[in-house]
């Protein structure tokens, strides 16, 4: 009897686990922009290579792009996706116009109805986002750095973006985003301008860390920063920078990092282990669990390199010369004695060298569930009621075991 029980609850348990492995089919798209008109969206297919060690290896086929949105009139540059509301946020640089909407963040609703095709519902049309300064009165516009690391969500639905002049991060609170796309149907809604409020997250006024910025990530409530900083400035000021996002925000960072070069950093990506950031030609990290202050290289020759993009735990694209390259950093592991030092053989390899238009990559972001935690998440929004229910039959299973032994 004892043993039948003990079967169940291992049973029970194995259910859950085989539903975390389930979850990672997952549909997940990888948008790539040319940073002149047109923006192209792609799957990014997934193997089980390993159920062991749940090893899964990820590519994004050229031949498989199709056009999201095209001859914009404006260069699309940072974007930002959010899955929850499918809607795609893209600064606007230069325009074809009289450069008024330079600088703003154009807004797209998608929809995604058969797990395999990305349309845009607004389109034609384009919702035009104008920050105003909530204290200042005055507009604030999106740097716009190619690379994917200018503008983020956070966990609340925040959009989070680095201001023009490199001097200040700024914040869209939700609510005001959500009013955008709750505007009755209008006859006459092409490039629709809307004002949202805006405010300051850290800025060069508050604090000294906040200068210069050359790019931002969110990972959970931490937000990271880097500081393009050169001679004596660097004396003074940090190249990366980590603080909070709401609800914790303070008037100064959480933690600084100086990075022994003379070359500032640029672009950042995040996972739920590591801090990944541009020095020039190379990608050096942080181990964030342990080793916050020491830093390791990742050892990777970079050519021309100008976008880290972390997905989930064991991949990075990266941009090089305008061509989309992945590094596969599921091994990743550190020397316990010299853990500045990776063990571990990154593997490098290309995805594709140009979009089908025949421009370069400028740009991409990933259209996937919270970056780092997709299969907790989808666990937890749509399997709750079975995971629990399993979780449940185990704990119930076990302590039966218990009594009765």
């Amino acid at each position: 009897m004892k043993s039948v029980l003990l079967f169940a609850s291992l049973l029970a348990i194995s259910f859950t686990q085989n539903i975390t492995l389930e979850v990672n089919s997952e549909p997940t798209f990888l948008l790539a922009s040319d940073g002149q008109s047109d923006i192209y969206y792609g799957p990014i297919k997934q193997y089980l290579k390993s159920a062991a060690n749940n090893s899964l290896e990820r590519f994004v086929d050229v031949n498989e792009l199709k056009e999201l949105v095209v001859n914009l009139k404006f260069k699309p540059t940072a974007m930002e996706y959010c899955y929850m509301s499918q809607i795609l946020y893209v600064c606007m640089g230069e325009s074809s116009g009289d450069g008024e909407n330079d600088g703003f963040i154009a807004a797209f609703k998608l929809k995604n109805e058969d797990g395999k095709t990305l349309t845009v519902k607004t389109a034609p049309d384009v919702y035009t986002i104008r920050p105003v300064h909530k204290d200042k009165e005055v507009y604030m516009r999106c740097n716009g750095k190619a690379g994917g690391s200018s503008m983020k969500l956070d966990k609340f639905g925040n959009l989070i973006f680095l201001a023009r002049d490199g001097q200040g991060i700024m914040k869209i609170p939700h609510h005001d985003l959500d009013l955008v796309f709750n505007l009755p149907p209008r006859p006459q809604l092409s490039n629709l301008r809307i004002n949202v409020t805006c405010e300051d997250v850290y800025t060069s006024d508050s604090t000294q860390y906040a200068t210069d910025i050359q790019g931002i990530t969110i990972e959970r409530e931490y937000l990271y920063w880097t500081n393009n900083l050169t001679g004596s400035d660097a004396n003074h000021t940090s190249a990366v920078a980590k603080a909070f996002v709401e609800p914790f925000i303070k008037q100064i960072p959480l933690q600084t990092f100086q990075v022994t070069s003379d070359i500032g950093a640029g672009a950042v990506s995040a996972n739920s282990a590591f801090l990944f950031f541009q020095i020039g030609e190379t990608i050096q990290g942080i181990n964030k669990h342990g080793y916050t202050s020491l830093y390791f290289n990742l050892g990777i020759p970079m050519n021309n390199l100008t976008s880290i993009v972390t997905y989930r735990d064991d991949l990075i694209f990266t941009i090089e010369n305008g061509a989309l390259t992945y590094l596969d950093v599921s091994h990743l592991s550190f020397n316990v004695q010299n853990p500045q030092q990776p063990v571990s053989v990154v593997k490098k390899g290309m995805i594709f060298n140009m979009l089908p238009n025949g421009m370069k990559i400028d740009s991409i972001v990933v259209a996937a569930k919270e970056q780092g935690h997709a299969v907790s998440a989808f666990i937890e929004e749509n399997n709750g009621m079975i995971v629990k229910a399993s979780i449940f039959l185990s704990a119930a299973v076990l302590l039966i075991c218990n009594y009765l032994i």
